[in-house]
């Protein structure tokens, strides 16, 4: 494509042949690089190369990049910074700690030369961080690392003494030194190889010759049918039909069906085995050039296959021969696989190629070996290792056979005389076998009629396998067929519970099995939800996590049943009956096959620590999960000889063919439907399959014999204690037994104290007598589905055992089926609740075809464990790792828990105490499940552990008690581990508090010193601790190792901030100020005073901070407003120079310096502060001016009511409100009042009276709740009808309705007297101060912030006071208020 801008016929710009950016699978660093050299190229501007990215990058990835550059556009963002936020996104930065780990753990593969492993190490050390150079060598720490990792990674222990044996070795003087002696081992080989091949042709070489004749059986067609696929048909008659290259077949290339098949012998896809030319050897001389055989014969309309690993065209040598002989071949079963292996008496071991390690047994662990094997030329072959295998042959089976692994390009399994000797295999069978022809060529075989015979599992497996590669795939399948529904019943209230906190040990494993889940589809990240089921991680015993969702506490008690029915052991047999043969198909991850619809996704969300995700595909857990797959399973295969029971389709036919045919059928559907299985739990072919306690062949239907195994199976007891145990198991049935007391009596005499125990035949014959009569009617009965079902389980120090029963027409209940077996050597170590749950986990897993899918009863009689395992109740987090993983296991299965007293629970008693023995536990190779996790985290051994554990005194008694049932506690010093003895356990010496290991208290320190490392801090030290260790006290001695920690202290953050201590608000204004200068602005500073009780704000204006502007603006503030009692600044020049202190010192305020570095401290200032900027900003955005826009804010800010006091400041500080612009909209209440008034005075028509001062009256005065008049004189008229008299003993007030004038007096006198009292303002000036507190005359509060009235003639006391100091307003009226006692005693 043309890039914008540009023309393509222009040719100044080179081609930009750059594909679209891939999100998914692209290499964006590679992208950036392609398209940086371009631009070099074409000189192209910094300007212009985001654009250029945008032109090319493809729809996906830009939409990507809009959103990550939003709000700016792409086009204004500049190329680097696009790169780098593509790189943020895709390839977030991982922990370097986790990148040098795997760095550290890199090794040399097999099959993988230097050359590639350093490129491999080199990948790996980018996002390791090796930077800085050393101190002694100057060389880099990358090249150090890579030095040190490539020695201690490599295959080769040769080259790596080499290696060592430099004494100044560099990465780079090693990696040359290495590929050189690569280099030269691989032309020695070569060499060795040309040689011995040279050797070979002298004494090896056959020479080819052509089969002399048609092959047995097949008459003149056969033959003549030979010749015209060689292409010699003589040119008589019409042109034989074209060959496949592919398969041989007579059909087109085009139109066969292995078009997409993998080749096993060269791994390319488009054609099969047995014509590929990689086989046919050219020119070998280890091959014989023979007549390829034609693979499939058409006879009688019907196809029929031969399966052979190996096509009997070529014939390696592999022994010395001197003749054309055939090979022998003999079939094993390998750990489960059918394996054709070529008899070789000249070899030691038995050997397999690497690419039939991965193809069938990749899930076993290479073990190392030190056999080395020496072929006959005296060549030296170093094998990958070896593996250990279970191997049956005809009736032998044989344990732990190894067989070794080598690195060749040869694809037959060999077997050596090792496997022979133990499988007992006699070579003579085979040679009689095997004949010649008279030219000494191997008579053909015919094709094949008995499938019994002719076809193995491993070969229909193989040719499914190419015939359906989809269905064999890896990953999980999706049923295209439609949605799973669930439904909750009515009325049922969501429940959501809190996510479980995850160890932080297990939380990466956890994120990853999370995000796996989620690239697979599984599960989907939902924001809101009214479910959320609590997720349980279960460590497998390979390391892995599995997650569950606790179901049984959220949905699966209100979640609806589907009572489709599960086919019952007649179905099965009916639906099988008439086949000879039989296959077992198991589908892989059969319930998340299924899809569910959208309702039903929000009722399966789990809730995790990185948020809520819903399930697509229907979980595990889900009570009606095995309802609805079989309804859905039933429904694709309703066909005859096919049955499906839970995850198996169980498939047979009358002959070969039909077989066949239906297993294509079967195929053909599960591919239609998208439906995946799993290929190592398949097997096809068998002679018979069992369920549900029957064994299914061609003969008919039988009784399972390991039904009574169990009981067959049970060796003699030891001592009386078990003998006591086996007498209690035959008396739970004797009323099925006849004469059983006469059959016991032997066994009854060792009971008696007075006989030694002593085991004699007779007791053999009784003990045998009864095994018998116990394994048959009527003690055994026949399994019914319609019938209830009771499950026994119990432990032994040495064993477990179970029994199935349920109850018969007659309310008896009878025995189905039991199972025993004896605990391994780490078993026996197990905690007794361990124990106690390994019988459970037995008996589901033993009789898993009689429960599964079906209500049964799970009885056992360890009251903790019925607990812990209850359907009521979610998984416990701080439990034994195994009980916790066998309690996810049981959330599959619809079972009640019962808890019985131990004497109930006879016969699983018994089959504990006397277990069938095993040859190989389950348990022998467990492997240290959390011990792992513990030493990763801490360079302290499992071994130390149980070491210290053994000589605590504390822990070794845990020990021993967890063994058996602790049931009370007796030590003080025991009782932390009693409170918590559910969730403890045993595990290889070390006890385990569920995924934490308890520390001894001799190790205890080197723990805290482990933890304590990195100097994280007490809380991260202890979440840290909480994954992997525990014992009482933790947190304690984690808190004390952080505070005694002189780094940790020298280096620790400020402490959390302190709650909010607010400045007490001053009840009187001015009292308290609070002072700081805003920073420059356009080269001005500007003070700003804030008043704490009225909020008033004042700012100036200062040319700058020294203390003489800040104390000339502060005496003027305080000239206007008083000096305050208080001032609070920060400790700057201007508010700690000498000159300033001294100005406040004269003025007597106090300064009160905040903290040094703590403006918070100041925050009322720094809130002022703040405002006067943000207005002060505003106003040079607006371009208005800066000082007019600063006096119009400071006056509505002081004319606005403040959100902490709700009042004005003016108010508060003034005593009044400011008049304002806005008082204009208001209309004045004052005429409105005053023409109110007007009009009240004329509609009472009432002349108003008046007084002159001096006049002589008679007023009234009131004692004792009585009114008297008395005679007096008006001194004043201090209101329009108020008025101030004194009757000579003091001063009243009185309206003017209170007073006449006294008509007995003459108005001479009147008008003396009056000139005699009047006061003038002069002689108020000199009242004393003192006589003006005790008695102050004030406004009346009529209006709020009212001015005082003019001054006016001092007064004379008023009723027995002292003369009042002010005047009084002579148009308003007023109340005398009088000093408060304290006040005047403190005059």
């Amino acid at each position: 494509m043309s890039p914008p801008g540009t023309s393509s016929d222009s040719g100044s710009l080179a081609t930009l042949n750059i594909k679209e950016f891939d999100i998914r699978s692209g290499k964006w660093s590679v992208y950036v690089s392609q398209l940086k050299a371009w631009f070099d190229i074409n000189q192209i501007k910094m300007a212009m190369q985001s654009k250029y990215l945008i032109a090319v990058v493809g729809p996906e990835t830009l939409e990507l990049i809009i959103d990550l550059c939003y709000p700016s556009a792409p086009s204004d963002v500049t190329f680097e910074d696009i790169v780098e936020k593509v790189k943020k996104h895709l390839s977030p930065k991982r922990s370097e700690i986790a990148e040098r780990i795997c760095f550290r753990s890199c090794k040399q593969e097999a099959g993988q030369t230097l050359s590639e492993y350093t490129a491999r190490l080199k990948q790996l050390a980018k996002n390791c961080n090796f930077s800085g150079t050393t101190g002694t060598t100057g060389t880099t720490y990358l090249e150090e690392n890579l030095r040190d990792q490539f020695v201690f990674g490599m295959r080769s222990d040769t080259i790596r003494f080499r290696l060592l044996t430099e004494t100044s070795l560099t990465f780079a003087l090693a990696t040359e030194l290495a590929l050189s002696l690569e280099a030269a081992d691989r032309d020695s080989k070569t060499n060795e190889a040309a040689a011995e091949q040279s050797r070979q042709e002298a004494v090896h070489a056959v020479h080819g010759a052509r089969w002399p004749g048609p092959r047995a059986g097949r008459g003149q067609g056969a033959a003549a049918h030979h010749e015209a696929r060689r292409g010699r048909g003589g040119g008589a008659g019409p042109r034989a039909q074209q060959r496949c290259y592919r398969c041989a077949g007579l059909h087109p290339a085009a139109r066969c069906s292995f078009v997409n098949v993998e080749c096993f012998v060269c791994g390319k896809k488009g054609h099969i085995a047995k014509v590929c030319k990689s086989r046919r050897g050219g020119n070998s001389v280890n091959n014989v050039q023979c007549e390829a055989q034609h693979n499939r014969e058409v006879e009688d309309g019907v196809d029929y296959y031969h399966f052979d690993e190996e096509c009997e065209d070529d014939v390696p040598v592999y022994m010395m021969s001197a003749g054309r002989d055939q090979p022998w071949w003999c079939k094993l079963s390998v750990n489960g696989i059918e394996l054709d292996m070529q008899i070789d008496s000249g070899a030691g071991v038995s050997i397999i190629p690497y690419f039939m390690y991965k193809k069938y047994f990749g899930n076993l662990n290479i073990l190392p070996t030190n056999i080395s094997l020496k072929m006959y030329c005296g060549q030296k072959v170093s094998p990958v290792g070896m593996i250990k295998c279970k191997v049956i042959y005809k009736q032998s089976t044989v344990e732990n056979l190894e067989l070794i692994i080598v690195d060749s390009a040869n694809k037959v399994a060999l077997l050596g005389r090792q496997w022979m000797v133990a499988l007992g295999i006699n070579c003579h069978e085979y040679v009689n076998k095997v004949g010649t022809t008279a030219t000494g060529a191997a008579p053909a075989r015919a094709p094949p009629r008995d499938v019994g015979t002719t076809v193995s599992h491993q070969q229909m497996f193989t040719k499914l396998s190419q015939l359906f590669p989809n269905v064999f795939s890896p990953g999980i399948g999706t049923f295209n067929g439609g949605v799973i529904h669930l439904s909750v019943t009515p009325g049922a209230k969501p429940v959501y519970c809190k996510p479980r906190q995850v160890p932080y040990a297990l939380r990466q494993a956890v994120d990853n099995e999370l995000n796996r889940l989620e690239t697979e589809g599984i599960i989907s990240p939902v924001e809101v939800s009214e479910w959320g089921t609590p997720i349980v991680p279960v460590i497998k015993r390979s390391g892995a996590i599995r997650l569950c969702g606790d179901f049984k506490v959220t949905l699966n008690p209100v979640l609806e049943d589907d009572k489709y029915p599960i086919p019952r052991i007649e179905d099965i047999f009916v639906a099988l009956q008439g086949g000879k043969l039989f296959s077992k198909i198991d589908l892989s991850h059969a319930y998340q096959q299924l899809k569910l619809s959208d309702e039903s996704k929000m009722l399966c969300v789990i809730v995790t620590h990185l948020g809520n995700y819903c399930y697509n595909r229907l979980p595990f857990g889900v009570k009606c999960a095995l309802s609805k797959f079989q309804r859905v399973m039933e429904n694709l295969f309703r066909m005859k000889y096919v049955t499906i029971y839970c995850d198996d389709i169980l498939c047979t036919g009358t002959d070969t063919v039909d077989h066949m045919n239906r297993l294509i059928v079967v195929f053909e559907t599960l591919n239609k439907w998208g439906l995946k299985v799993e290929a190592k739990k398949c097997s096809f072919f068998q002679k018979s399959v069992s369920y549900l306690g029957y064994v299914i062949d061609a003969e008919g239907l039988h009784t399972e014999i390991e039904k009574v195994d169990a009981i067959k199976n049970t060796p003699a007891p030891q001592d009386v204690h078990r003998l006591k145990a086996f007498i209690g198991l035959v008396n739970y049935y004797a009323k099925f037994l006849p004469n059983i007391s006469t059959i016991l009596h032997p066994l009854h005499n060792l009971l008696r104290k007075d006989i030694k125990y002593e085991w004699s035949p007779e007791c053999e014959r009784a003990f045998n007598t009864i095994k018998d009569m116990l394994c048959r009617r009527p003690v055994l009965a026949h399994y019914d589905p319609a019938r209830p079902v009771r499950v026994y389980c119990d432990a032994s120090p040495y064993g477990v055992g179970a029994a199935l029963t349920q109850t018969d027409d007659a309310g008896v209940e009878r025995p189905v089926t039991h199972a025993s077996r004896s605990l391994s050597t780490a078993e026996k170590n197990y905690a007794q609740i361990c124990r106690e749950g390994l019988a459970i986990i037995f008996a589901v897993h033993k009789f898993n075809h009689y429960i599964y899918g079906r209500r049964f009863i799970l009885v056992t009689d360890c009251k903790p464990l019925a607990a812990i395992f209850s359907q009521n109740k979610a998984i416990p987090k701080m439990i034994a790792g195994r009980l916790q993983r066998w309690a996810v296991i049981l959330s599959g299965y619809n079972y009640e828990i019962e808890c019985i007293r131990s004497e109930e629970n006879c016969v699983a008693d018994a089959l504990s105490r006397l277990p069938a023995s095993v040859d190989k536990l389950e348990s022998d190779i467990e492997t240290f499940e959390f011990i792992n996790h513990i030493e990763e985290g801490i360079a302290i051994s499992h071994k130390d552990i149980a070491k210290e554990t053994g000589l605590d005194p504390v822990l070794s008694k845990v020990v021993s008690l967890l063994r058996r049932n602790w049931e009370y506690c007796d030590k003080e010093e025991l009782r932390p581990y009693w409170l918590v003895r559910e969730s403890l356990s045993v595990e290889h010496g070390c006890v385990m508090r569920g995924a934490r290991v308890a520390v001894p208290a001799a190790l205890r320190g080197r723990v805290l010193a482990a933890l304590h490392a990195a100097h994280q801090g007490a809380v991260r030290m202890k979440a840290l601790a909480r994954s992997y260790v525990w014992w009482p006290r933790l947190d304690a001695d984690v808190e004390r190792t952080c505070r005694e920690c002189n780094t940790c202290t020298m280096e620790s953050p400020s402490p959390p901030r302190a709650a909010i201590h607010p400045w007490a608000w001053p009840q009187a204004p001015w009292y308290r100020l609070h002072v700081d200068f805003l920073s420059p602005k356009m080269g001005i500073y500007y003070l700003v005073v804030i008043d704490s009780h009225s909020k008033w704000i004042e700012a100036f204006c200062v040319k700058s901070t020294s203390a003489f502007y800040t104390i000339r603006v502060l005496r003027e503030t305080f000239a206007r407003f008083g000096n305050p009692l208080e001032l609070v600044s920060d400790s700057g020049p201007p508010f700690s120079s000498l000159e300033f202190a001294e100005f406040l010192r004269y003025r007597g305020i106090k300064h009160i310096p905040v903290s040094p570095y703590k403006p918070s401290s100041n925050g009322a200032a720094e809130n002022t502060v703040k405002l006067v900027k943000t207005c002060l900003k505003k106003a040079v955005r607006d371009g208005a001016d800066v000082d007019e826009a600063l006096q119009t804010f400071l006056m509505m800010h002081r004319a606005t009511p403040h959100c902490t006091t709700g009042r004005t400041p003016a108010e508060l500080l003034l005593k009044r409100n400011m008049r304002i612009n806005l008082d204009l909209l208001v209309p004045n209440a004052e005429e409105i009042v005053r023409g109110r008034q007007l009009r009240a005075v004329n509609e009472r028509q009432i002349t108003c009276r008046e007084l002159e001062e001096g006049a002589k009256v008679v007023f009234k005065i009131y004692k004792n709740n009585k009114e008297f008049w008395v005679k007096g004189s008006i001194i004043k008229r201090i209101g329009p009808l108020t008025y101030l008299m004194n009757d000579g003993s003091g001063y009243h007030k009185r309206h003017i309705d209170q007073i006449m004038r006294d008509h007995s007096v003459s108005q001479s006198n009147h008008a003396t007297a009056g000139n005699t009292e009047s006061i003038t303002a002069r002689t108020v000036a000199t009242v004393p101060l003192a006589s003006s507190l005790k008695s102050v005359p004030v406004t009346s509060p009529r209006a709020v912030g009212a001015q005082a009235a003019p001054a006016g003639p001092a007064l004379p006391p008023v009723e027995g006071t002292a003369a009042p100091s002010g005047l009084i307003s002579e148009n308003r009226p007023m109340r005398i208020r009088r000093q408060p006692n304290r006040l005047i005693n403190e005059a």
